[in-house]
Formats: C-alpha cells, sequence, structure tokens
C-alpha cells in the first residue's frame, strides 16, 4: 500500500495527472494541502500500477488482497482497480496507508471508488485523517465529524485541524471509540436537507450502552454541556440549506463555519426537534405518535440528568405531564433489559412482567417483531397471515391493527390500540434489541411454516365434514370382502387380517 500510495502521489504531479490538478484547483485546494493529505492520481490505464508493482516485485495475488486489482472477466490476468481517478489514501492511526478512495474527474459513475474492505481496511473501524488530526484534537478538545473527504481538506485548510471524516458509512461506536481517545466531544456537521435523516440514523449507535462506551454522556446545553466527569458529549450543527462544510467554507469562509461550530446544539435535542416536528401535534393521533417517540427516545438516554431536561421540553411542547412521560421512558428501560435478558427472571420480577406480556409464545412474540422492524417482511408476511394465527390475545390485536395501517411506522401504532397493556407489550416489542440472521430467509421459512400450517387445517376440515361419509363406506367394504376374498388375497401374498 506505501509503495502504490508513492506511485499515485507522483502521479499527481507529473504531466498525467494535470486533470486531476486542475480539478483541485477549481476545488480551491492548496497544492500544500494536497501535499499533506498525500493526494494522488490513477492513470487512465488498465495496467498502470500493476505494471509498476510487477517492477517492485510485488505478487499478483497480494495486489488482489490488498484491493489495488481485479481478476479480469475473460482471458485471465488483472487490471487496476483506480482508474483516472483523484485518489485520496486513508490511514490508520499510525499514518499507514490501508486503502485508498477514488473520486471521478470526467462523470464515471460511480463518484466516488472506494477500496474493499481487506485485512488491512475495516471502514467502520477508521476515521479520514484521523492520523493528522489527533494532536488538534488533544489541544483543542474536541473532534469535528464531516462527511467527505473534500469536506475535510477544506476544514483543515481553513484552520479546523481537528476535522475528520466517517468514509461514508453510518457513525460506528468503533469510530467513536477512536474519538474520545483524543477529545472531550465531537461536533457532527450536517447539511440542513439531509440533517434530520443522519442524525436518527446515527442514534442507535451513539446510544449504545456497550463496554467501549458505557459512559457515554449527552450535553444538554444548546451553548455547552454539562461538567461532568466521564461524560462524552456529541453535538449537532446544521449547515445553511444548500451548503456543505466545502462549499460553506469557499463561499463565506471560516467565521461562517465557527459560527455553525459555536450553535452546535445537543444530538438528542435535535433529535427530540425530528420526532415532533413529525406528527401533526393538532390531531389526538399525531400528539398520541409523538408522545410514544418521545417515550422511547427518552428511555435510552443514559444521562438523567438530560433525559430530565428532553422530558420537560417534550411535555411542554406536547401539552402532558412531563413526570409522566419520564415513568414511562424508565418503564420501557426496563421492558428493554427484560428483552436482554437470556437467564430465568426472578420470581417477583417474572411476576411483574407477567402482566405486561402474558406470557406470549417466543415465535409469535419473534413473529411480531419481525413485522414491526422489518418493511419487506411486513409485505411479504401480511399476505398470508390471519389473525387466527396468532393465539395470544394482544399480539393478536397488535397484527390486526398492523393489518390496517401496513405502512404507517410502528410506533403510530400506538394511538389504535386500547389497552395500556397492548401499549405495553407494543413498547417492549420496539425498543426490544436483538442481531437478526438473514431476515429473508427468516421470512421465507415463516410463509412455508405457516403455509404448512393452513394446509393441515384443510385436511383436518376434509376429513371432520366428510367423516359420516367415510365411516359408512367402510362398513360397506368390510360387509363385501367374504372368506373367499381374504383367501385370494392370501394366494396372492397378501397375508393379514
Amino acid at each position: 500500500m506505501a509503495l502504490a500510495a508513492e506511485f499515485y502521489s507522483r502521479s499527481l504531479w507529473e504531466a498525467g495527472g494535470a486533470k486531476a490538478r486542475e480539478y483541485l484547483d477549481t476545488r480551491g485546494v492548496d497544492a500544500e494541502v494536497a501535499r499533506r493529505f498525500g493526494l494522488g492520481y490513477a492513470p487512465a490505464s488498465w495496467d498502470a500500477l500493476l505494471s509498476r508493482m510487477k517492477v517492485e516485485g510485488v505478487g499478483d495475488d497480494l495486489l488482489v488482497q490488498a484491493g489495488l486489482v481485479l481478476p479480469r472477466q475473460t482471458g485471465g490476468g488483472f487490471y487496476d482497480r483506480f482508474r483516472g481517478r483523484l485518489l485520496f489514501p486513508i490511514r490508520d492511526t499510525q499514518g499507514r496507508v490501508v486503502a485508498f478512495g477514488g473520486r471521478a474527474l470526467a462523470g464515471e459513475e460511480p463518484k466516488y471508488l472506494n477500496s474493499p474492505e481487506t485485512p488491512l481496511y475495516v471502514k467502520g473501524q477508521i476515521l479520514y485523517a484521523l492520523d493528522v488530526a489527533r494532536a488538534a484534537m488533544r489541544e483543542r478538545g474536541r473532534a469535528i465529524l464531516v462527511e467527505g473527504y473534500l469536506d475535510c481538506l477544506m476544514a483543515h485548510q481553513h484552520g479546523f485541524t481537528e476535522t475528520v471524516a466517517a468514509l461514508g458509512t453510518a457513525f460506528t461506536p468503533a469510530q467513536l471509540g477512536l474519538l474520545r481517545r483524543h477529545a472531550d466531544e465531537v461536533i457532527a456537521l450536517f447539511d440542513a436537507d439531509a440533517a434530520g435523516q443522519k442524525a436518527a440514523s446515527r442514534i442507535e449507535e451513539m446510544m449504545t450502552d456497550g463496554p467501549d462506551i458505557q459512559d457515554l454522556g449527552w450535553s444538554v446545553s444548546r451553548t455547552g454541556g454539562f461538567e461532568k466527569a466521564g461524560v462524552f458529549s456529541v453535538r449537532v450543527a446544521v449547515l445553511p440549506a444548500g451548503h456543505d462544510p466545502d462549499s460553506l467554507l469557499r463561499a463565506e469562509g471560516a467565521e461562517a463555519l465557527r459560527a455553525r461550530l459555536d450553535a452546535a446544539r445537543s444530538l438528542l435535542s435535535f433529535v427530540l426537534d425530528k420526532a415532533l416536528a413529525e406528527d401533526d401535534l393538532g390531531t389526538p393521533r399525531g400528539r398520541a405518535t409523538a408522545h410514544a417517540r418521545v417515550a422511547l427516545l427518552l428511555s435510552k438516554v443514559s444521562n438523567a440528568e438530560e433525559a430530565t431536561m428532553l422530558a420537560r421540553e417534550a411535555g411542554r411542547r406536547l401539552g402532558v405531564d412531563a413526570t409522566q412521560l419520564w415513568i414511562e421512558a424508565q418503564q420501557l428501560q426496563g421492558a428493554r433489559a427484560r428483552g436482554r435478558r437470556v437467564e430465568p427472571e426472578p420470581a417477583a420480577t417474572a411476576a411483574k412482567s407477567a402482566a405486561a406480556w402474558a406470557a406470549p409464545s417466543f415465535a409469535e412474540r419473534d413473529l411480531l417483531a419481525l413485522l414491526l422492524h422489518f418493511d419487506d417482511a411486513r409485505a411479504e408476511l401480511l399476505a398470508v397471515l390471519e389473525d387466527e394465527d396468532v393465539a395470544h390475545p394482544r399480539l393478536r390485536r397488535l397484527l390486526t391493527v398492523l393489518r390496517r395501517a401496513p405502512l404507517a411506522p410502528p410506533e403510530a401504532l400506538m394511538a389504535d390500540l386500547e389497552t395500556e397493556a397492548e401499549r405495553g407489550l407494543l413498547s417492549a416489542l420496539l425498543v426490544e434489541e436483538r442481531q437478526w440472521s438473514d431476515t429473508q430467509v427468516i421470512v421465507d421459512e415463516t410463509k412455508k411454516r405457516y403455509d404448512i400450517r393452513r394446509r393441515k387445517q384443510r385436511l383436518r376440515q376434509v376429513a371432520t365434514s366428510n367423516r359420516p361419509q367415510i365411516q359408512a363406506c367402510g362398513r360397506s367394504i368390510r360387509a363385501e370382502v367374504t372368506e373367499a376374498g381374504m383367501q385370494r388375497l392370501q394366494r396372492a401374498g397378501v397375508g393379514g387380517s
């Protein structure tokens, strides 16, 4: 990988790299920054790197393993993965090149082509530019998180040298663990159009309570956070509509971005706003849905101080008692804990949970969880399921309500449930965390199981409805089998009675 990085870097500054250098000029990237980050150019040739590596004595198998070349579909041999692209070397924390990201220069698709995962590179465990940003992160006590390579380069060029990029993946707990080694907080920069979706998609990773981030905390103040040892703050800075960090810096300069960073707010407060904005709070159904979403959100907040403040804000906007929201969140937290337990519960705990669960079978509970969490499973299975297929009354009620609104968000079903027990069961299924295997295989097996069940039911129905005729036919046959007939059967080799 070091040899490849050297080859690509040299190619950028030679005559053949003129097109890539022109692109950097149009994007305002200084040559000094390009050299500092080791940018390169992959010549528009099928085997430029391959030929160079042969001179260096590097074998084809090793190049395939490193993700640098691909096997030809016909005729044998290999060809370069990156061709005619501006390359961004991706380094580990020790500064060693482990992968590349390639930007198209002539409208090719995909616009960005990245190295595959290899023994050296797992994208969810590496952050772009962390090797050059970590010193500034320690000095300034924070990390700035952006989406793309150029966003990161331009941030460094304008003095925000604590900036890293997430390599186009959903932000992972492993990446968060990398940042917390060097900083006290993370400020994630999102563009206005996609900010809510991106923040929501990351909330589960951010709120994981695994051993690596078990003391993760959340900043409450819109201008700061709790002064609490061991708490790691994650905040969101939203950019003006139509801008990403790169375009904002080029259009308005460093001060514009600094102002957005100073106005960054708690990630949870941001997601709370999004949850409340998505529902029509002017209708009972909208308020009920928002109420359920807020309770689910609060149930996942490990920092009690922030959960309390968020409950007050949500209660004020929903027109409900914040204490009730807090109590419901605590109940959901308990349901999550029970859902993750493997060992048998103590008798007292089991007695309490029995009221909510009423001993549904694991198969039926898993079926409803599958329908609630996966849209594709819902689309396929609701067509073959009947309410009578679920014996547990509350689960059957959930199935009935889900069938009426198959495209609605699962949280929205709260408004259609009649009892607290039904709503509690739905909440428990929604917050239950589990690792699903191949869901399509599960769906196919479930369809097959219910198809077999349906056939058996039809056979039993046919047998029951025709039993008198079958019995009469049997008596008639027995009367017609004479002793002579039995003897002929025996002579033919058919013995027995």
